[in-house]
């Protein structure tokens, strides 16, 4: 909204001038605008603007071969570092929260206690994040038996609101999470259990958000979603691919395949996750104009 209102170069994009009386946009306005963009409509906007940017750059006549190099990065998701103790205490938190606020509008009964409920919970949530030497079995269950009774309370009143027919959906979910964190933080820390990396969730506000280690200095993992993006020779961005599943080397043959529909003169790629697999099954995918993959 601040952008519509007060920069000069998207004003006039928006067809503003600079004189006269000045047009507001309210908040409402701009979210329902941005709301309609969607990835096509980005992919088609981002192949203009490429194209532009080549009769520019490039010689007049001139079609020279687009070399590429494609390499991913990591967008950062808003979450904390995860624990599973702490995701037990956020899916517990928001239980509460959401479940004492449906049920006082629709004048269910039983909440009237939710601060104290809380409270017991923090206490027990706080004894068991302490130094792992002072961490006892005895601490665990009892911040376990807290949440279970939080959840035996939270799906009674499920029981009343799906009588009701009363939208619950959100509620459900924040069980289903409690319910899975309460069990890995059984078996990890009392039954001595390795959790597998496929079982868990970093987050229970932002289910996507993977786990990325990319062997940088000084950083332990990268919380987010990974993003590869295609860049020619001219420092344009051809293509991208959220990759909300798999890993780089998976997609990279399909990748540039794609890219290459809109991008004929498209060449080579450099630093494309290459794998001998890779290599021959680009060359495979086109046959009739082949891209190299290189180290």
């Amino acid at each position: 909204m601040d952008y519509a209102n007060n920069h000069e170069k998207v004003r006039q994009m928006l067809g503003h001038a600079d004189f006269g009386e000045k047009q507001y946009y309210q908040l409402q306005t701009v979210m329902d605008n941005v709301s309609l963009l969607t990835e096509d409509i980005l992919e088609d906007i981002n192949r203009v603007v490429v194209a532009s940017g080549h009769r520019l750059v490039k010689k007049k006549g001139s079609e020279a071969p687009l070399r590429c190099r494609a390499d991913s990065s990591v967008a950062k998701t808003h979450v904390h570092w995860p624990t599973d103790v702490s995701l037990l205490w956020d899916a517990i938190r928001c239980l509460i929260r959401t479940t004492s606020r449906v049920c006082q509008e629709h004048g269910i009964r039983g909440w009237r206690k939710r601060g104290f409920w809380m409270a017991r919970v923090r206490r027990a949530f706080y004894q068991v994040r302490t130094h792992r030497q002072l961490r006892d079995e005895t601490r665990v269950e009892r911040y376990l038996c807290e949440c279970r009774q939080v959840v035996q309370k939270v799906e009674d009143s499920l029981t009343i609101l799906r009588q009701r027919e009363i939208a619950h959906a959100k509620i459900a979910e924040y069980v289903r999470h409690a319910r899975r964190q309460i069990d890995q933080v059984e078996r990890r820390l009392i039954k001595k259990e390795v959790i597998p990396h496929g079982e868990k969730v970093f987050s229970i506000h932002e289910e996507h958000t993977r786990w990325i280690t990319k062997g940088k200095a000084g950083v332990v993992a990268e919380l987010g979603v990974p993003v590869c993006v295609l860049e020619d020779q001219y420092q344009f961005i051809l293509r991208h691919h959220i990759l909300w599943e798999g890993n780089d080397q998976d997609m990279i043959v399909s990748f540039l395949t794609e890219a290459k529909k809109h991008y004929p003169t498209l060449h080579s790629c450099r630093r494309g996750f290459y794998t001998p697999e890779n290599r021959r099954n680009a060359y495979s995918e086109g046959s009739r104009s082949p891209i190299p993959i290189d180290v």
